[in-house]
C-alpha cells in the first residue's frame, strides 16, 4: 500500500476538523497547533517502508518455505 503525503495530509486535516467540531472549537484555531504537511511526510514514509518490509517477508517465506 502506497500513500502520498498529500493524501495523509488531507486525512489529518479532516480529523482535526472532526475533533475540533466535537469539542466545540473552531477548526481554524485547532490547525494552528498542528502542521498537517509536516506530520504527513513521515507517516507516508512509514507506511511505504512497512509495505516494503511486508513484501520482503512474504518473498522470503515463499523462497524458504
Amino acid at each position: 500500500m502506497t500513500l502520498a503525503p498529500v493524501t495523509v495530509e488531507d486525512t489529518i486535516e479532516k480529523q482535526i476538523t472532526v475533533v475540533a467540531d466535537r469539542l466545540g472549537n473552531q477548526p481554524r484555531s485547532a490547525r494552528r497547533y498542528f502542521d498537517a504537511a509536516a506530520m504527513a511526510d513521515p507517516l507516508a514514509r512509514n507506511v511505504r517502508a512497512e509495505a516494503v518490509v511486508k513484501a520482503a517477508g512474504s518473498i522470503s517465506r515463499s523462497v524458504i518455505g
